[in-house]
């Protein structure tokens, strides 16, 4: 294979891992502000 082709593989597999990493972020993120959404909508103030 080329070097070309390595590299067209490293960067796919980077993305790939990049991808993966974002999405585990957003779960995270909407796990954590779960409760502080919890509390907006039983306060009567909003």
């Amino acid at each position: 294979m080329s070097p070309l082709t390595y590299n067209i593989n490293d960067m796919t597999q980077s993305f790939y891992y990049m991808h993966q990493n974002v999405y585990q972020m957003r779960r995270d993120v909407r796990k954590m502000s779960q409760p502080m959404r919890m509390f907006n909508a039983m306060n009567p103030l909003w």
